[in-house]
């Protein structure tokens, strides 16, 4: 009677050994396995012919079922220090899938016992069976399908014939989630505030704002720049403003970089020989003593709740635990506050 086992081991996957004990391993050269839930039903019958070692090979095996998810790793031994052999084994790129398999035992010559040598240690073993085989795999992208019970979809599409790219959606007239070519930016935002579509000149993107009547809606632009904050590469503050007639600068000492809307050029100022302010601010702004820079400027007074005449969205103040939302009601747009009730 015959028993064979046939199962992958990291640190024999490749040569290179060397006196040294070492306690870390080469790069992605172990594989660490899972148990997992997999549905799929299969009797495959294979042949199994190990080259490399001929005494290991089989015939006649049945695959069964899967049984191990398992993915390259790198390991690193902490305890106790190695005490066997320093070998790293070739890199591994493939995640790989282990079924159960069912090999038969008679009517081949048994296996002579093996002594092998790893990190841990050396093993004499033997009375070897197979059990698994493990197969090169690769993780695919959930296809389109339905999320939940309701109508909303997700999942990827592939593109079409044209290399043109698709979008998972609801279909009405067939009542399934369905692939079909990517929308051209343009219409309302939705419930959310948000757009989508896909836009002709390369680089720009699907996102609210204003049309030439002055009401929200979706239009390709180009991305947005980037907001008033600190450029650490620069040692500077750099962005733009919400308000266009202000300018990003550094309101904090120059051991940090602290940075702020302010208005441009002269206005709020310190009146000679007194700590008040005065002079002119923006529009919800207040000329006031700021004491991190012991000086004047203009502090941005907090807005309530509503449409941001310069991007397009909902922003402003709501009270404490609020958020400032778009809502859709009917044909008419706004905002307002929305709070979370769990």
């Amino acid at each position: 009677m015959r028993t064979l086992v046939f199962v992958i081991v990291a640190a024999l996957l490749g040569a290179g050994s060397a006196g040294a004990q070492g306690v870390t391993a080469g790069r992605l050269d172990h594989l660490v396995c899972y148990k997992m839930k997999d549905d799929l039903k299969i009797r495959a019958q294979v042949d199994l012919k190990a080259e490399l070692q001929p005494e290991f090979s089989q015939a006649g095996c049945v695959v069964v079922k899967p049984t191990k998810f398992c993915v390259p790793t790198t390991k690193s031994l902490l305890q106790p220090v190695s005490t066997g052999l320093d070998i790293v084994g070739q890199p591994l790129r493939n995640d790989f899938i282990c079924y159960q398999l069912k090999c038969p035992r008679d009517g081949f010559p048994a296996i002579p016992a093996k002594l092998v040598g790893d990190q841990f240690g050396r093993h004499r073993q033997g009375k070897y069976q197979a059990v698994e085989l493990c197969v090169p795999a690769r993780k695919e992208a959930v296809p389109c399908g339905r999320v939940g019970t309701g109508k909303q979809c997700g999942g990827a599409c592939p593109a079409d014939g044209n290399g043109q790219s698709a979008a998972c959606r609801f279909d009405k007239d067939s009542g399934e989630c369905t692939c079909a070519p990517e929308p051209t930016c343009g219409g309302r935002p939705d419930a959310a505030g948000q757009c989508g579509g896909i836009c002709a000149q390369a680089g720009e993107v699907c996102r609210p704002g204003l049309d030439a009547a002055g009401k929200l809606s979706c239009a390709c632009q180009p991305p947005a720049t980037p907001q008033c904050g600190p450029n650490f590469a620069a040692g500077m503050c750099g962005g733009a403003c919400p308000n266009p007639m202000e300018q990003c600068v550094n309101i904090a000492s120059p051991a940090a970089i602290e940075c702020s809307c302010q208005p441009r050029g002269p206005g709020c100022q310190r009146e000679p020989g007194t700590s008040q302010c005065g002079g002119d601010c923006p529009a919800g702004f207040k000329c006031s003593l700021d004491p991190v820079i012991d000086d004047c400027r203009c502090t941005q007074q907090p807005q309530p709740c509503g449409n941001n005449p310069f991007t397009g969205e909902c922003s402003g103040f709501c009270e404490e635990g609020g958020v400032c939302r778009a809502f859709n009601d009917g044909p008419s747009w706004g905002c307002m506050c929305t709070f979370d009730l769990n």
